[in-house]
């Protein structure tokens, strides 16, 4: 049996607060990182931008990787 490549929670979700100011560069390094961002989120979304400050990750990793990046 093949594992899935993400192993995360369908019902949690790791939040971070960013300004709003650098939303542009944000999305567009999400969009390269972890694939377009789904017009919906459902069980299988990997992130999702919400609100005007605010970006969802479904893995822990991925989560971590924001957090480094961004300074946050």
């Amino acid at each position: 049996m093949t594992k899935p490549k993400y192993q995360f929670s369908r019902a949690k979700w790791y939040e971070v607060e960013f300004h709003w100011t650098d939303y542009d560069e944000i999305v567009d390094w999400c969009n390269e990182q972890f694939g377009t961002q789904p017009t919906r989120a459902d069980a299988w979304s990997r992130w999702v931008h919400v609100y005007a400050d605010k970006i969802q990750f479904r893995d822990q990793e991925d989560y971590m990787l924001f957090v480094l990046r961004w300074g946050l």
